[in-house]
């Protein structure tokens, strides 16, 4: 009972360890996130990307959502797989 208990002990560290992979930039990561995913999943050029966050009072370049779409994006895309794969074998 004690090793159940130290395995849930660490994997709970893991989870508060584990560090954001947009910790060095200023911008907050939801708006991170949302500028990659808004070019990922619509069919919308990087300066529509850039009009829609300059909408929402987020004052990025065309180039900064580039450079964020390839740094982030397939670690974005990883994500959404998995939860597409777990969401599968939930539902037979």
């Amino acid at each position: 009972m004690k090793l159940l208990e130290t395995g849930r002990a660490v994997n709970h560290l893991r989870k508060l360890t584990k560090c954001s992979p947009a910790r060095y930039f200023k911008t907050n990561p939801k708006s991170i996130r949302f500028a990659v995913m808004l070019y990922v999943q619509f069919p919308f050029f990087l300066r529509n990307v850039e009009d829609i966050l300059h909408g929402c009072g987020i004052d990025v370049s065309y180039e900064t959502i580039l450079f964020w779409w390839n740094r982030f994006g397939p670690i974005f895309t990883s994500e959404i797989l998995k939860r597409q794969v777990e969401r599968s074998l939930s539902n037979p």
